[in-house]
């Protein structure tokens, strides 16, 4: 299908462990490819396909949706502004709805952190992406993780989640805190968490 003439842009938006396979033969037929992000299971796969991309010479785009929401892009423009006055620090916490102490079969794979869709690789991806994108880049960086939960129980979405079947080795990045220097000298601190918040809002 990706050789089709028909086809101009190939969309991936399937699981992380797929990504490779579908977008290398598109990005080898010269088509343009929007991928969602994460690129690749890894690194060395997302070097492998920026690589191909750039051979092939062809437009190609991976979704950080975050830099599309209108809140972040006014927040963005107030702070370039000069609006909120020069930014000494800033902090960020996230409560993820994955990563408690029991998860539905459905996302059983993120348990498995070669599949590249762990809880640092899309849900910490995406929200340092939104800062960076208000606050310009990192300068420099260190890192704390640690894996709290050791175990999950896996529980059936279709069951109610009224009985646990299986016990597995827990989330790979559960906590961790990533102070950062911004090019601007600004202090940040990344906090994230595994566990499901009172409410659906992201501090």
């Amino acid at each position: 299908m990706a050789r089709s003439e028909e086809v101009d842009v190939v969309v991936v938006t399937v699981k992380v462990p797929h990504h490779l396979e579908l977008i290398r033969p598109a990005l080898e037929a010269g088509k343009m490819v929007f991928s969602e992000w994460p690129l690749g299971a890894d690194l060395a796969q997302a070097e492998e396909l920026a690589d191909l991309a750039q051979r092939r010479g062809v437009l190609t785009a991976v979704g950080l949706q975050a830099r599309s929401a209108p809140p972040l892009r006014y927040l963005r423009d107030l702070v370039a502004d000069g609006y909120v006055g020069r930014v000494l620090s800033t902090s960020m916490l996230g409560s993820g709805w994955i990563g408690g102490a029991t998860y539905d079969d459905n996302y059983a794979y993120v348990l498995d952190v070669t599949s590249g869709a762990t809880l640092l690789s899309i849900p910490f991806g995406h929200s340092v992406d939104a800062l960076t994108m208000v606050l310009e880049e990192f300068r420099e960086v260190s890192a704390l993780i640690e894996t709290l939960r050791r175990e999950a129980d896996a529980r059936g979405l279709h069951e109610g989640w009224s009985m646990a079947r299986s016990s597995t080795p827990a989330w790979d990045q559960h906590h961790w805190t990533v102070p950062h220097l911004l090019r601007r000298y600004v202090i940040h601190c990344d906090l994230g968490r595994a566990v499901k918040p009172l409410t659906n809002r992201v501090v």
